[in-house]
């Protein structure tokens, strides 16, 4: 949990305005935005060595963490530059999922308990959160027997294949 505080609070912060932004503004330009942004990262990933590494100043946690309360807040996708950053970082499976899992598990919590508080204040409501707890469950369930059968540079592959997935989504969404 050391590691992940600083990230958590970087999150945590921007998170609600995220919300806010989300509950009052259109998603077709930051929705277009974060697809080319994951997008273009994961072109980018199949060119550059899986050993290499970028080295952070620091206090960049708390900066990553906040890009995943805005990305959270805005498009459900907290995980996005937590994940990239892991990989930049070049930390194994097992680190990133160490990182990531509680990242995710906390911003995903804290928007919901935000979108519940604010239901009665938007227009943008999509009926009781609670449905979506089965899904959520069922697809972290997936992704840990999956996870234990991936190497470190499978898991690499699908985490990039995942991130353009989802920036195309994201795009066609928009379009």
């Amino acid at each position: 949990w050391s590691c992940v505080l600083p990230y958590l609070l970087g999150g945590l912060v921007v998170l609600p305005i995220a919300i806010y932004v989300l509950a009052s503004a259109r998603s077709v330009v930051y929705g277009s935005i974060l697809g080319l942004f994951l997008l273009a990262y994961a072109l980018l990933a199949l060119f550059v060595p899986a050993n290499a590494r970028l080295h952070a100043p620091r206090g960049s946690e708390f900066v990553v963490g906040a890009l995943g309360g805005l990305t959270g807040g805005l498009a459900a996708f907290p995980g996005a530059f937590v994940t990239i950053w892991c990989g930049l970082q070049g930390l194994a499976k097992e680190q990133q999922r160490a990182l990531c899992q509680p990242f995710i598990l906390v911003m995903q919590v804290s928007a919901l308990v935000l979108l519940y508080n604010m239901a009665g204040t938007t227009e943008h409501s999509s009926g009781p959160l609670w449905i979506y707890v089965p899904v959520a469950l069922l697809s972290a369930y997936t992704g840990m027997k999956l996870f234990a059968k991936l190497s470190d540079r499978q898991f690499r592959s699908v985490v990039v294949v995942m991130l353009a997935v989802s920036g195309l989504l994201l795009i066609a969404r928009t379009v």
